[in-house]
């Protein structure tokens, strides 16, 4: 996924205001034993079921701007080498240098999946490999203590705690997402940065993704659409300057991954980078 579209994938990303509902919810309280909501479990397995098997266009536009400022098109079915391919590159075409570039992307996963191989990893679609990227940090979500903090007849909306490597808290961000009762699928989430974080020489706040997420083929579960970011970086010297990056998926297609061709099952790595 391009960098700072998850950074989603995983430039992972969230936002302005928490729904009323949320903002007027009192502070959950984790259960005393762990026990994953059901609803929840139900949503995130459907997700990363399907994560590695959307081709799609990912526009870009920045800082309020109409027209796309990058455009790229991800492909998991084509050869490696093909599976990033960028269109436009801050509103210029790309040179054959960032062509070059995204394509040894394809070849760095291909390595990773090679990898999996050998360690064995290859037919399991792991849960431990989703992460969410927030400014350069890798975080997993704790599905198991997550907690109810809004519902009504249509969904429920969870608070879902997010731990580190070292399996720690990562308390400087929040993570809110609403699942809809009856499609047991995710509508929309919401990550938000609590606390100042220092990256190099700067320190970045307000960081807020938005993802809407959509059901381009109801045979399969539903995908983020629609990613809205922003965060404003205070460089070491310097004015601080708030970033806003919309990103829109379209011409989605479910696709069979390159591996399978050759019945090689190997499970993708799972990233969302967001800020």
């Amino acid at each position: 996924m391009p960098s700072g579209i998850l950074s989603l994938g995983c430039a992972f990303v969230l936002l302005v205001a928490l729904p009323a509902e949320l903002a007027a919810a009192q502070p959950p309280k984790a259960p005393a034993a762990a026990i994953r909501p059901v609803l929840l479990d139900a949503a995130f397995q459907s997700f990363l079921a399907d994560q590695g098997r959307w081709a799609y266009t990912e526009s870009h536009s920045r800082d309020d701007s109409v027209e796309p400022a990058s455009i790229f098109r991800i492909d998991p079915s084509q050869p490696y080498a093909e599976q990033f391919v960028p269109i436009k590159i801050n509103s210029h075409e790309p040179t054959a240098e960032q062509r070059k570039q995204w394509a040894e992307r394809g070849g760095k996963e291909a390595d990773r999946r090679h990898r999996r191989a050998l360690e064995g990893k290859a037919t399991e679609k792991e849960e431990a490999d989703f992460r969410l990227r927030i400014n350069g940090r890798d975080v997993a979500p704790d599905l198991d203590h997550a907690v109810v903090v809004a519902e009504d007849e249509a969904s429920a909306t969870y608070q879902v705690p997010l731990r580190n490597p070292d399996g720690t808290s990562f308390a400087e961000v929040q993570l809110i997402t609403r699942v809809g009762r009856r499609t047991r699928q995710f509508e929309h989430v919401t990550i938000r940065q609590l606390e100042v974080m220092r990256v190099g020489a700067g320190k970045w706040s307000g960081g807020l993704t938005e993802i809407e997420f959509g059901s381009p083929d109801p045979r399969y579960s539903s995908v983020p659409l629609k990613i809205t970011t922003q965060s404003t970086n205070k460089p070491l010297f310097g004015k601080a300057h708030t970033m806003h990056d919309v990103g829109v998926r379209t011409a989605l297609r479910h696709v069979t991954p390159y591996d399978e061709r050759f019945g090689v099952k190997i499970a993708p790595l799972r990233v969302i980078e967001s800020f």
